[in-house]
């Protein structure tokens, strides 16, 4: 329970740290200097703000990466089979192996 709440921390302070650096550059009107002040890199700096044009807010908070593909994934015609064996038949899976 005290790990969750230390990751949501975590996470908050990062995502304010983001907006107060973009806050600040927006507030004097150069970008160098904000992301020198809060020893940000150019790159990072420049990242954050596309996803804060883009997106917003929204556009700070980390998001989880999804995997594009599922090597180990069963096709589903054999999940079909199998579903269609249990109800036809009514095989376990001992059976069904």
């Amino acid at each position: 329970m005290m790990i969750k709440k230390t990751k949501e921390i975590a996470a908050y302070l990062t995502y304010s740290k983001k907006l107060q650096v973009l806050k600040y550059a927006k507030e004097y009107g150069n970008n160098s200097i904000a992301y020198k002040f809060f020893g940000v890199k150019k790159s990072t700096f420049y990242k954050w703000k596309k996803a804060y044009d883009e997106y917003g807010e929204e556009g700070l908070l980390r998001k989880k990466t999804t995997p594009r593909t599922f090597p180990n994934q069963i096709k589903q015609e054999v999940v079909n089979k199998v579903l269609e064996l249990r109800k036809e038949h009514k095989l376990g899976t001992w059976r069904i192996k």
